[in-house]
């Protein structure tokens, strides 16, 4: 089995290669978070990173920088959804802070201070989000 793992930031897009157990490739690329780069650059640059190695993984998760409203997190998620579906059938595309949170806690509140900042609460049902202007902004 093989998953590709992706961080997508407004200072790189990192991409990890996991087998299951360990991450067995790492590769960088320009940043693609939609606040920093927008909407179409940002799918175009995630496309284009996953289409380049040119094979089908058993799933596909991106950590998305700036898909700050629910108006902007479907429109992205439907264009990588479709264009992504040559290359796995699950496919899983979340805020980028949800990600963090989550992957520390199942609820809770944390801040992001990096190229941008963001205040993000999660209580199992309901987000809450202060910030999140992107990196000008931010």
């Amino acid at each position: 089995m093989e998953y590709l793992l992706i961080d997508a930031g407004g200072t790189s897009t990192k991409v990890y290669f996991y087998d299951g157990k360990e991450i067995s490739k790492e590769h960088r690329f320009p940043p693609a978070s939609v606040a920093t780069v927008g909407i179409h650059n940002s799918v175009s640059r995630l496309t284009n990173i996953i289409s380049s190695f040119n094979r089908k993984f058993d799933g596909i998760a991106i950590s998305l920088a700036g898909i700050d409203t629910n108006t902007i997190a479907r429109q992205v998620k439907g264009i990588l959804y479709r264009n992504l579906s040559d290359y796995s059938d699950k496919v899983i595309i979340e805020h980028d802070a949800h990600v963090v949170l989550l992957s520390n806690a199942p609820t809770g509140c944390i801040v992001i201070s990096g190229t941008g900042s963001i205040v993000y609460g999660y209580d199992g049902k309901k987000k809450i989000i202060k910030g999140d202007r992107g990196w000008l902004v931010g």
